[in-house]
């Protein structure tokens, strides 16, 4: 299923596994490229404080995700960690209308799913120096189960590897928010 059929506007897709920093960069990207649009993947995880409705997620019931599932509204969605993760294709062309370019972040097996739908899309992989580093940013999220917190490396470790087929690579280094930023941005630039 082509997702582009009547775009405008270009697509980057940010990626890499749990932990590597992909709301923060996303933000940060937000608040310094004004035209840059964000599009908000559903989820039928429970909110984490902070997070707003329609802003860092629509947040559905796992009920409605499935509904949405059914009537093929979602371009992708996957099932991570018993939770139901996707992005609608209304959402998408809604943005896609206005000719400025979309930015979203999902999981490694989202971006894949998008890649093999819409080859033009941009796939923008983050990765960090080592797992240690993942298994620390995961922990200051809040409390984990050990077993929850070793299926997440697990698959962190597999995920790494996508980052090779990925159209732009970068390290998000501890410290290096702006580094990791001002070079997505330009890419960003360089390809709309």
């Amino acid at each position: 299923m082509a997702i582009y059929r009547h775009m405008n506007s270009a697509l980057f897709v940010l990626t890499g596994p749990s932990g590597v920093g992909k709301t923060t960069v996303l933000r940060t990207l937000l608040s310094k490229m004004p035209d840059l649009q964000h599009m908000v993947t559903c989820t039928s995880r429970p909110m984490r404080e902070g997070e707003v409705d329609g802003v860092d997620y629509h947040f559905i019931s796992p009920e409605e995700f499935e509904r949405g599932i059914g009537a093929g509204e979602f371009f992708e969605w996957a099932k991570v960690y018993d939770r139901y993760y996707g992005n609608r294709i209304s959402d998408l062309r809604k943005l896609q209308e206005t000719g400025k370019p979309v930015i979203m972040a999902v999981d490694v097996q989202g971006a894949k799913t998008i890649k093999e739908n819409e080859p033009a899309a941009h796939i923008v992989f983050l990765a960090v120096d080592s797992i240690e580093t993942l298994k620390t940013r995961i922990l200051n999220r809040g409390e984990m189960e050990p077993e929850q917190l070793k299926t997440r490396l697990d698959k962190a470790q597999s995920e790494l590897e996508y980052g090779s087929s990925a159209d732009f690579w970068i390290e998000n280094k501890e410290g290096g928010l702006a580094d990791t930023t001002a070079a997505i941005e330009a890419y960003i630039r360089q390809n709309t």
